[in-house]
């Protein structure tokens, strides 16, 4: 019997992680990836926001945190996606809300005025370049003799930050900015080559040999 219904939209990075989860815990959720054509969808999202879940029992629920941990749970082995212990289970969060909030934050500041989505200036472009190189730095030190974000094996925490950081390896983090950056590529090749994520991009991954500049439009 199944579980539930994701909706997702393809093309966006919070699609990542549930269907990660999905995978690795073989779970039986369908899903869906055309949520505005689907009146189930709008009547119990009606801010459509994406990702979205409905169990089987009719909860609903969205944001992809929640929505993760919840799938995670619906499994006896999800445990090992989302911690064994007290602290575990908080280191994985813990990452997994400094990927949402300042590493993504900062991130997109940078990438959606190069693709149009808000304006560019050449030094607001700058200053977001500034920002966001402590965030960067962090999570790369972090990464340091590292393959995964917390612990020996892939998690919760990995997959939520490749869907979010897997638009900058598409736009601004190019083979320079790698080079210099051997962690954050360490810790990207590893997981992304590993299943379940090796089933959700093309692989092996293809880097930018530039990063994306400013086209004034």
């Amino acid at each position: 019997m199944s579980l539930g219904t994701l909706y997702i939209r393809e093309g966006s990075g919070r699609k990542t992680a549930p269907l990660a989860i999905i995978k690795a815990l073989n779970l039986d959720v369908k899903v869906v990836t055309n949520p505005d054509e689907d009146p189930e969808f709008k009547k119990n999202f009606p801010l459509s926001k994406i990702p979205a879940f409905v169990g089987a029992d009719g909860f609903a629920l969205h944001e992809l945190i929640a929505i993760s941990y919840y799938l995670a749970g619906l499994s006896e082995d999800g445990s090992k996606l989302i911690g064994k212990t007290l602290k575990e289970r908080a280191d994985i969060l813990r990452w997994i809300s400094f990927a949402n909030s300042d590493l993504w934050g900062s991130l997109r500041e940078i990438i959606l005025p190069l693709v149009g989505r808000l304006p560019y200036t050449p030094e607001t472009h700058a200053a977001a370049i500034a920002a966001s190189a402590r965030f960067v730095d962090y999570f790369e030190a972090h990464l340091e003799n590292k393959s995964y974000i917390v612990g020996d094996h892939a998690t919760v925490a990995d997959y939520v930050t490749v869907g979010l950081l897997e638009v900058a390896f598409k736009t601004i983090w190019d083979k320079e900015f790698l080079s210099k950056h051997k962690g954050i590529k360490n810790w990207f090749d590893t997981v992304i080559n590993e299943k379940p994520l090796s089933e959700i991009y093309e692989t092996p991954y293809k880097y930018r040999d530039e990063a994306l500049k400013y086209t004034p439009k």
